[in-house]
């Protein structure tokens, strides 16, 4: 045998011989607990989420699913644990727009890059974002809050549950596209019924769940929701889409995703499971009862999602020139 053909037939022997490694490694995936890193307090909701996708999933693949909360720096803490660990299927990370696109946006050095160093294996929910004001505001309808933003700008202000999130680049994108201006005031949090109704703010940006209660009482008045269809939750509310802005489409959402080099056979089984938990009526009317439109997918598909995503929020976060 030549030299040539010799190294040939090596490699032959250890390509066949990974293939049929990582073929056993799903086979027999997973066969001790694996940890589902949460990259934000315990409580909130992507840890809720997380905790009953990992009960679904433990039952599902007949291994205990374990949420662990590592919070800090808008997620990237507990991201970049899981891009730290072995690619072998037993630490992965359930991500928001920040640790899995945004914060590469707005800050200037990161210790990882997730659109390398983290492979997505599911989408797993979307959240719309709601603007509301109270009962007899004089912008309680899209179209008054638009002329009075374009015609007085800054003389609205927009309450919004921290810089830099998704709430707060949802008014960016919408005065974007008008050519309006608010006053941007953030909070440690969702902004509360008492600072709109003492008239601190003039209006409020959150995700759904955060005041439908509010909503259905009276308390608030919904003035839309930033997703293309409408909330099942608040089924009468209009979308931005649907009142004049084709295309407006901008939602908060959950994606699970695993370090590089985690064998695709397991991306597969762990996205094949995640596809079935999402047929079930069940985990549907969990999630909406959360505020979360269940999703699934394809792995393809979640990745192909997160760089649509990136080049819609991209201009919104340089033309807003927001910096974390």
């Amino acid at each position: 045998m030549t030299a040539s053909r010799w190294i040939v037939a090596v490699a032959s022997a250890l390509l066949q011989t990974i293939a049929v490694s990582t073929a056993g490694a799903a086979d027999d995936y997973p066969n001790r607990p694996v940890t589902v890193v949460v990259p934000f307090p315990a409580a909130g909701g992507p840890d809720v989420v997380a905790r009953v996708l990992a009960g679904e999933l433990s039952e599902k693949l007949g291994r205990s699913f374990v949420v662990d909360n590592r919070s800090g720096a808008s997620g990237d803490i507990g991201a970049e644990s899981v891009v730290r660990s072995a690619p072998d299927g037993y630490t992965l990370v359930l991500g928001t727009p920040y640790p899995l696109m945004l914060n590469k946006l707005m800050v200037s050095k990161l210790p990882f890059d997730p659109s390398t160093d983290l492979v997505p294996i599911s989408l797993v929910g979307k959240s719309a974002h709601i603007f509301v004001a109270l009962p007899n505001s004089p912008v309680g309808k899209l179209d008054a809050l638009i002329a009075q933003a374009k015609s007085h700008p800054n003389l609205l202000s927009a309450g919004i549950p921290g810089v830099g999130t998704t709430s707060h680049l949802v008014i960016e994108a919408l005065m974007n596209r008008v050519g309006g201006k608010m006053l941007i005031v953030p909070y440690r949090g969702t902004p509360p019924l008492a600072d709109i109704a003492n008239g601190l703010i003039s209006i409020s940006v959150s995700l759904v769940s955060s005041y439908v209660p509010m909503v259905r009482d009276g308390s608030l008045r919904a003035i839309a929701v930033s997703t293309a269809h409408r909330d099942e939750e608040l089924p009468d509310v209009p979308t931005i889409a649907e009142s004049g802005f084709a295309d407006f489409d901008f939602s908060a959402w959950l994606i699970l995703a695993a370090p590089r080099g985690t064998p695709a056979p397991i991306i597969e089984k762990i996205n094949a499971a995640i596809n079935d938990i999402s047929s079930s009526e069940r985990w549907r009317s969990r999630l909406r009862s959360l505020g979360v439109e269940a999703a699934s997918g394809s792995a393809e598909d979640a990745k192909a999602f997160i760089a649509s995503e990136r080049l819609k929020w991209a201009p919104v976060v340089k033309a807003a020139d927001i910096k974390m």
